[in-house]
């Protein structure tokens, strides 16, 4: 037996039940109640009258058994409103075998909540549906093919962005393009088969940079040895994930250099960029901008801004399930956190994280962020980098 425990609302009393072991801290994240909204109180047997009992490390089981534990909701809302709602299932439109799903609901105005499940031609449809838009409502008009340098790893997310872009047909332009892998660390070659197969099947042609060139292009000079090993060395417990963007965005202008484009795109989807927004609002700072995004003379573009991984993955789902499995463990707090808690967002309340991404993306307009090009290291750094930051840097380049 163990104590009663109540959860008191505006809404009513609830009898909550205990987990063997748990404490009040895991009784409340289990049942979805936020520890921040409310209060504890305590009345021991005999007692007519509760005290305060701050408790959220307690295990409930180390309370008498005829004891009464009153947990208090702080608001005089319902907290269980978006909790555990009625789902409506809706089958994929073609009949054809799903391999993903996605929860809708419209928590602003009422109605239901849906798991869309969804085949891999609706997958596809769905992510060519929202790209096409994104470049139709980016790219200037122009009389001649514009030229757009796309990175890709071979992993769901950028071989749902190239298909997607291989069928754009614009009404003011039309578009070039110029698919690049970069070789380098574990998955990255890995990928290199199926991105080579998803360009074949488009037509197009897949030019690989290697590790060397990568190397060459970041300004290392000894190149003997690997980039990873390097960087392990200069940022001792860091994410090559970091490194990794900066390698990628460097060898993908350089190649728009090449071909004289002004333009180079990347796949970012919807929970990439909330965590990148979550992590500069961390940081007090202002987003930068998306889904177009100027540095370094060129446009960045990220045509997957509003679309789910699990939607995008949908399109090549076996493509993804080799991609998960070739994936290095990361071990950064601050990444780590900020994905969680965007998948927390997208998780519990479907919907709000594309809305905030749509608001994150004004307010980028408005507060343009503040980079300048760093002469010794070739390329635009964040205003704010301090003395220290560059130090590391050259110290990369060193090995």
């Amino acid at each position: 037996m163990t104590a009663q425990i109540d959860f008191i609302t505006s809404h009513g009393t609830f009898a909550l039940s205990a987990l063997d072991g748990e404490r009040v801290y895991d009784l409340l994240h289990r049942h979805q109640i936020p520890w921040t909204a409310v209060a504890t109180y305590l009345k021991k047997s005999g007692r007519s009258e509760s005290f305060v009992f701050p408790s959220l490390h307690l295990p409930i089981d180390s309370l008498d058994a005829d004891h009464v534990l009153s947990i208090i909701y702080q608001r005089n809302i319902n907290p269980f409103e978006f909790a555990q709602p009625e789902l409506l299932l809706s089958p994929p439109k073609d009949l054809q075998q799903p391999v993903t799903e996605y929860v809708y609901a419209d928590y602003l105005n009422g109605g239901n909540t849906i798991i869309r499940q969804l085949s891999v031609d609706e997958c596809k449809d769905a992510v060519a549906t929202q790209v096409h838009e994104m470049l139709s409502l980016t790219l200037p008009a122009s009389s001649s093919p514009i030229q757009i340098v796309v990175g890709v790893s071979g992993g769901g997310d950028s071989n749902a962005l190239l298909s997607a872009m291989a069928t754009y047909r614009g009404e003011k332009h039309s578009v070039e393009v110029l698919p690049v892998i970069i070789c380098g660390p574990g998955e990255w070659n890995s990928g290199v088969p199926r991105a080579k197969a998803i360009c074949e099947s488009f037509g197009l042609s897949l030019t690989i940079v290697s590790e060397d060139e990568s190397a060459e292009i970041l300004g290392v000079t000894d190149r003997e040895t690997p980039l990873m090993d390097r960087f392990a060395r200069a940022y001792p417990g860091e994410d090559y994930e970091a490194m990794g963007t900066l390698i990628i965005r460097l060898c993908l202008a350089r190649v728009a250099k090449q071909h004289s484009a002004r333009y180079i795109c990347t796949g970012l989807n919807l929970e990439d960029l909330l965590a990148e927004t979550l992590l500069r609002y961390l940081q007090i700072a202002p987003p930068i901008q998306f889904p177009a995004r100027p540095i370094d003379g060129l446009t960045l573009l990220y045509p997957l801004w509003l679309l789910p991984k699990k939607i995008i993955d949908g399109c090549y789902p076996k493509f993804a399930y080799d991609n998960y499995h070739e994936r290095y463990p990361s071990h950064v707090r601050g990444r780590a956190l900020c994905y969680q808690l965007a998948y927390h967002i997208t998780s519990n309340f479907p919907g709000i994280g594309e809305k905030l991404l749509r608001s994150a993306s004004m307010i980028a307009e408005h507060f343009p962020h503040q980079a300048v090009h760093d002469d010794e290291l070739g390329f635009e750094i964040d205003k704010s980098a301090n003395s220290m930051v560059r130090e590391r840097f050259r110290r990369f380049l060193r090995g």
